[in-house]
């Protein structure tokens, strides 16, 4: 990549990855080069931190979220190098409605199966355990399927949940569906929220540092205190008395305009020509 880089001339370089993106600006002070580095780090700086001379050698950085855009003007960035610029979504035709009074409510995990770790499927479950009243929860993922079935049996709610496995397209396979559920300690950007919206389903999520707060509002769902259990079940149990009104899923898909791709070329393309 460094002699691609020296031979090729290029305006902007892009990198993800904080050795090259370093590597990158540091090549350009040696060899006096004039183009542009440009940092596109995709993670929390909380859960995955970055020495300050890798996270400083860069001209530019784009941010998928306001909060790791905060997160790296804490680090001594100034704020005029920070662009946040989120992460792309399609718009979706596809249109999910909310199950009828007298059906039972329907609740859906989608990703990794983690007992603890960044998804924290603990507190969703502990929850679930206390909420009152008739739910069913569908758990689309691959990983710790043992250890998050066994915590299951342990809080006597083995009938009340499916794993349903890995599946390609899985959103254009539901019926009704009342909310997805995400108990993530750090993210990103969880484009999962995202997904979920754009079909017209909304969501319960902590709100952890970087990503579910740019993302949920009122029109699409609800964001609770990280590993508070209680506010988890309360949050789970107005869905599950359906005294919140997500009915309207058309209203829900336009929530996260700001998402969406039309626009996205746009905005990245101004953010690394600034």
């Amino acid at each position: 990549m460094m002699l691609r880089i020296l031979k090729g001339n290029p305006d902007v370089v892009i990198s993800t990855n904080p050795i090259m993106w370093s590597l990158a600006y540091w090549i350009k002070a040696i060899f006096h080069k004039k183009y542009k580095v440009i940092s596109w780090y995709h993670y929390s700086l909380e859960a995955k931190s970055l020495p300050k001379i890798l996270l400083k050698s860069a001209d530019t950085y784009l941010a998928i979220s306001s909060g790791i855009s905060h997160q790296i003007q804490k680090y001594g960035v100034h704020a005029e190098k920070v662009k946040t610029i989120f992460n792309p979504i399609f718009k979706n035709k596809i249109v999910v409605s909310r199950t009828e009074v007298g059906e039972t409510p329907e609740l859906i995990y989608v990703g990794r199966i983690m007992l603890d770790g960044q998804k924290n499927m603990r507190q969703i479950i502990d929850a679930l355990a206390n909420v009152k009243g008739k739910w069913h929860l569908s758990i689309y993922g691959d990983g710790d399927i043992e250890a998050v079935s066994n915590y299951i049996d342990s809080k006597g709610i083995s009938d009340n949940i499916s794993f349903m496995g890995f599946k390609k397209n899985m959103w254009s396979t539901l019926d009704k569906m009342d909310c997805l559920l995400l108990s993530s300690k750090y993210e990103g950007l969880p484009m999962v929220l995202n997904e979920a919206i754009s079909v017209g389903i909304p969501v319960i999520s902590t709100n952890c540092e970087t990503g579910p707060e740019d993302i949920v509002n009122s029109e699409n769902g609800i964001l609770v205190k990280t590993n508070s259990t209680l506010d988890y079940q309360q949050a789970i149990q107005k869905v599950v008395d359906r005294k919140v009104d997500f009915q309207d899923s058309i209203k829900i898909k336009k929530s996260i305009s700001k998402f969406y791709s039309e626009n996205y070329f746009n905005v990245f393309m101004k953010s690394i020509g600034e």
